[in-house]
C-alpha cells in the first residue's frame, strides 16, 4: 500500500496542472448547473451562461478524464522494455493500486460531490437520489474509466492513444444504426456495457500482470467487435421477455379483440387494412399501453402471410389508443381481395400501468417533493401568466409523473377525462437500475403560458384563488404478452374504403 500511495504522489505533483484545470471545470458545471426556481419568462444572462457550459462543457469533462487516465498510466507505461519504473522494485498490484487511487481521488470522488451538491442546491431531498448517484459513479467507471485504462495500458504513448480513440466512434455508431428501443434500451444497454467490463478489464489485468501487449491487443479488438454484435444483433421480442419477469403479470388478465372502427369519408381506395386491437379485462384506474404487435392472416384457400415486428412508436404503422392498439398493415393483393372470412392471428406486447397517485400542490407556496422524488411547483408571475416547473435528479422515474395547471376546483379537475396523463413518452426507461449514464444529474422541465387552456371550459377569475398543480403519477406494474385468434374475419370491415 505503501508503494501505491508513493506513486500516486508522484502522479498527483507530475499532472497538477491539468489535474487542476479539470477539478476547476467540474466546479463549474456544477456552479451552473443550479436552477433558479422558476424564474419568469424572460431568458437572462445566467441562462445563456448554462446553456453554453451544461452544452459543451460536459463533453470537455468527460475528455479531460480521458486525458488523465491516459497521462497516469503513460507514466508508468507498460508495453515496451525500456521504462525507467521495471528497474525499480515496484509490484505490479502497487502500479495498478495507484493508478485506481489516481481516478478515485481526481474523478470518481469529484464528479461525485459536485453531482450530489447539484442536485441538493436544486431542491432534491438527498434521500431521494443517493441511490442513483452512487450507481451513475459505476456507469462513469464502465463507459469511461475502463475503456480508457484499457487502451492507456495497451498504448506506451498519447499519440497512439489518440489515434485509437475513433474505436469508440465506432462504438457510437453501431448504437446508432441499431436502432432506438425507447424504454426497452436499457436491456441491450446492460448487455453491451457487461461485454465492455469483461473485456476492458480482461486487458488491464493481462498488462499488470503478465505485460503481453499483444495478446491485450488482440483482446481489446475482439472486445470492440462483442460490442458491435451485442448491440446490431440483439432481437427486441428477447428484451421484451426479459421485461415481463419484472411487476406483477400474475395480477392482470388481459384479452385482445378485434373491433371495426368507423372509416373515413375518403373516395379514393386504400388498400391498407386498419386492425383495431382493444384489450379486456384491466381495472378502470389502470391504463394499458401496446409495445409491438405482430399479425398473421390465414386464408381459406390456405394462403399465409405473417407481418414482421411492429414497435411503437411506428407511425403509421402502429399507433397508440386508449382501449388498445391500431395497427396499420399492407396486405398482398391475393388476401384483399379474398371474399371470403380469414382467420387473423397475432400476438401483443402490453405494458400495464396502475392506479394514479394526485399530489395537490398549491400555486406561489414553494416546491413540493412527489411520491417518486420529482419536485414540483408552480407560481403566477403576472396576470395570465403562469409557470409549472418539475425537476429531477438522474435516476430514471419509477413513474410517469405530469405536473399541470388546474383551474377548476381541485375535485372537478380529477374528475376529467382531458387531465389523464399519457403514457407514451412520459418514462425514460423501464429499467431497474436507479440512474443512466448522464454527467449532468438535473432535470429540469418548465412549462410557461399566457392564455387560459380551452380544454378547460373555464376562465379562471380574480376570485379563482388558491390555484392549484396537480402531479399525477402512475407506475407500470407488469409487462405481458397477450394473443389473438380471431376466426372469421371479414376484411372489409377493416379497411380504408366505404
Amino acid at each position: 500500500m505503501r508503494q501505491a500511495i508513493h506513486i500516486f504522489l508522484k502522479d498527483s505533483r507530475q499532472f497538477r496542472v491539468p489535474i487542476a484545470i479539470s477539478l476547476a471545470w467540474t466546479v463549474l458545471i456544477a456552479v451552473t448547473a443550479v436552477e433558479p426556481w422558476l424564474s419568469g419568462p424572460q431568458r437572462g444572462a445566467w441562462d445563456d451562461a448554462q446553456f453554453l457550459v451544461q452544452g459543451y462543457g460536459l463533453v470537455i469533462l468527460a475528455g479531460s478524464w480521458v486525458l488523465l487516465i491516459a497521462l497516469a498510466f503513460h507514466a508508468d507505461a507498460l508495453p515496451g522494455d525500456r521504462q525507467f519504473w521495471i528497474t525499480r522494485p515496484f509490484s505490479r498490484a502497487s502500479l495498478l493500486g495507484s493508478k485506481c487511487l489516481f481516478v478515485l481521488a481526481y474523478i470518481t470522488v469529484p464528479t461525485m460531490v459536485a453531482q450530489g451538491l447539484t442536485a441538493t442546491l436544486n431542491g432534491v431531498p438527498f434521500r431521494h437520489f443517493i441511490g442513483g448517484l452512487l450507481w451513475e459513479q459505476v456507469l462513469v467507471t464502465v463507459l469511461v474509466v475502463l475503456p480508457a485504462a484499457a487502451l492507456a495500458s495497451a498504448t506506451s504513448a498519447l499519440a497512439p492513444f489518440v489515434l485509437s480513440l475513433p474505436l469508440a466512434a465506432l462504438l457510437l455508431f453501431a448504437d446508432q444504426l441499431a436502432g432506438n428501443w425507447n424504454k426497452l434500451e436499457w436491456v441491450r444497454t446492460t448487455a453491451a456495457l457487461l461485454v465492455v467490463t469483461a473485456f476492458s478489464t480482461a486487458v488491464v489485468l493481462n498488462q499488470f500482470y503478465r505485460r503481453q501487449t499483444r495478446g491485450s491487443r488482440t483482446v481489446g479488438l475482439a472486445g470492440v467487435l462483442a460490442v458491435i454484435v451485442v448491440l446490431t444483433t440483439l432481437p427486441w421480442n428477447k428484451a421484451f421477455a426479459l421485461q415481463t419477469h419484472t411487476g406483477v403479470p400474475h395480477l392482470v388478465t388481459l384479452q385482445a379483440l378485434l373491433t371495426p372502427l368507423p372509416k373515413p369519408n375518403s373516395p379514393q381506395r386504400d388498400s391498407r387494412i386498419q386492425l383495431h386491437f382493444s384489450l379486456n379485462g384491466q381495472s378502470e384506474d389502470t391504463l394499458v399501453k401496446c409495445e409491438s404487435a405482430e399479425v398473421a392472416v390465414q386464408t381459406p384457400t390456405g394462403l399465409n402471410w405473417r407481418s414482421n415486428l411492429i414497435r411503437f412508436p411506428e407511425w403509421p404503422a402502429m399507433s397508440a389508443m386508449a382501449d388498445g392498439c391500431l395497427v396499420q398493415l399492407q396486405l398482398p393483393d391475393a388476401i384483399t381481395s379474398e371474399l371470403r372470412p380469414v382467420h387473423v392471428t397475432g400476438a401483443l406486447s402490453i405494458t400495464v400501468f396502475g392506479p394514479e397517485t394526485v399530489t395537490k400542490i398549491p400555486v406561489d407556496e414553494g416546491a413540493t417533493v412527489l411520491p417518486s422524488g420529482e419536485v414540483c411547483a408552480g407560481r403566477k408571475f403576472v396576470k395570465n401568466v403562469w409557470s409549472i416547473e418539475k425537476r429531477r435528479v438522474e435516476p430514471w422515474p419509477v413513474s410517469i409523473v405530469e405536473c399541470r395547471r388546474a383551474f377548476l376546483p381541485v375535485e372537478a379537475s380529477l374528475a376529467r377525462e382531458d387531465r389523464k396523463p399519457s403514457v407514451e413518452n412520459r418514462l425514460v426507461s423501464y429499467g431497474p437500475f436507479p440512474a443512466q449514464f448522464a454527467l449532468h444529474p438535473m432535470f429540469v422541465y418548465q412549462n410557461e403560458f399566457n392564455a387560459i387552456p380551452e380544454t378547460l371550459g373555464h376562465t379562471p377569475q380574480s376570485s379563482d384563488a388558491p390555484d392549484v398543480v396537480l402531479a399525477v403519477s402512475r407506475r407500470p406494474i407488469a409487462h405481458l404478452h397477450v394473443n389473438v385468434d380471431a376466426p372469421n374475419v371479414n376484411l372489409a370491415d377493416f379497411d380504408f374504403t366505404k
